[in-house]
This record gives C-alpha cells, sequence and structure tokens, in this order.
C-alpha cells in the first residue's frame, strides 16, 4: 500500500479517485494495521463505520482522537475544509492525513461534548429548535455549507451551548440551500410544521420556492 501524506502548504492532489468507492476489506485493514501501530497507546472503537466509510474513535490518556477512513475525495475535502474553518468555526483539528490510492484516512481531534442527536431526548422540542437555529446562524455566518447539517454533526457542550460541528466531507466552501433543505426535513419529520415556521423565524430564512 503506497500512502501520500499532503501537507496543509501544499495542498492535496488526486489522481481522479473513485467517487463513491467502496472499501475493500483488505484496504481497510492495511490502512487499520498502519494506524494502529502509531496510535497503539490508544483504544480504539469503532463509531458509525459502514461499507463506505469508516470511524473509529480513539480512547487515550490525556486525549481522544478520531480516525476516518473513506474514498479519497471525502478525505481530500474534510481536509481542506477544516483548515479552511479553524479560525472561522469551532471544528476539530487535523492531526494526520493521507490519501492511499483511492481511498484516504484523517486523523482528527475531538471536540468534546455530546451529539446533538443523543442531547434531543433531554430537551423540549422548542429548546431543540432553538439550538438548531442558533446552529444554523453560525454555519450560515460562516457562508460555508455543511453539506450534512443533521444533529449528529452538532456537539453540544456541557452549558448545553453549541461546542463544535464535525463531519465534512460533503462541504462546499459557498452557501447554498442544502443546510436549509435538510434542517426543514429533519424538524419537520421530529417535530412538525409549527416548528418549522419556529425555525425559520429564529433565522431569518422562508421555505425554499416560497
Amino acid at each position: 500500500m503506497i500512502c501520500t501524506q499532503r501537507s496543509i502548504d501544499k495542498g492535496v492532489s488526486v489522481d481522479k479517485p473513485k467517487r463513491h468507492a467502496i472499501i475493500s476489506g483488505d484496504m481497510k485493514k492495511s490502512i487499520l494495521s498502519m494506524l494502529k501501530k502509531k496510535y497503539k497507546d490508544f483504544k480504539w472503537e469503532d463509531k458509525n463505520s459502514s461499507k463506505d466509510a469508516a470511524v473509529f474513535k480513539l480512547k487515550g490518556a490525556d486525549r481522544n482522537l478520531y480516525v476516518k477512513i473513506t474514498n479519497a475525495r471525502c478525505i481530500q475535502n474534510q481536509f481542506q475544509m477544516l483548515h479552511r474553518m479553524q479560525d472561522m468555526l469551532p471544528v476539530p483539528q487535523v492531526v494526520e492525513y493521507k490519501i492511499c490510492g483511492d481511498f484516504g484516512f484523517v486523523v482528527m481531534s475531538e471536540i468534546k461534548g455530546t451529539r446533538f442527536k443523543e442531547y434531543l431526548s433531554e430537551i423540549t422540542p422548542s429548546a431543540a429548535v432553538e439550538i438548531y437555529a442558533k446552529a444554523y446562524n453560525i454555519m450560515k455566518k460562516s457562508g460555508i455549507t455543511h453539506g450534512d447539517f443533521c444533529p449528529l454533526n452538532i456537539i453540544i457542550g456541557e452549558n448545553g451551548d453549541i461546542a463544535g460541528f464535525v463531519d465534512f466531507d460533503k462541504s462546499k466552501g459557498e452557501k447554498t440551500t442544502k443546510d436549509l433543505e435538510e434542517a426543514i426535513f429533519i424538524i419537520t419529520k421530529h417535530f412538525g410544521n409549527e416548528y418549522v415556521k419556529y425555525f425559520l423565524k429564529m433565522t431569518g430564512e422562508s421555505l425554499i420556492g416560497a
């Protein structure tokens, strides 16, 4: 397996990787073997792995890390967006990042807190929509489209405030309606149309196409 390490200064170049390539068992094992040797002092936990991506939480004595293995395009985008947003949004810091043919991996710092999805059961629908709206306004102000703006990718701190955002594989460096569309879909599904109106009022947005 040939892996090419990328630096922040030099950026990234990938030779036509497959856009939606599925991680083969051998490729995943090869990358994991390399990483587990390097991060042997951490306890590894599988988190949300699927056929096209593998995510692990690494628990250490003084810090926790996250590892994501997926296709090269997603890793490239994640790295570039996280680097761009370091001074704009509370996002993970990139510890290490490499491209291995059509695939790659990124090792990131942890944003301490609880995923908004898990936090939902502890609060009222109104409070949930208020937090979602606040997160949306923070993202909108940055001028970036998250691309997967769901409660799973919003981190809530101990004080109940927004601690940060994660998972920027699908992000874009410009604002589109995708985050708004996803927020409206999720609020409608879980809370109903009345809470969509509440969300729109707090974000100053309007229904798409209205």
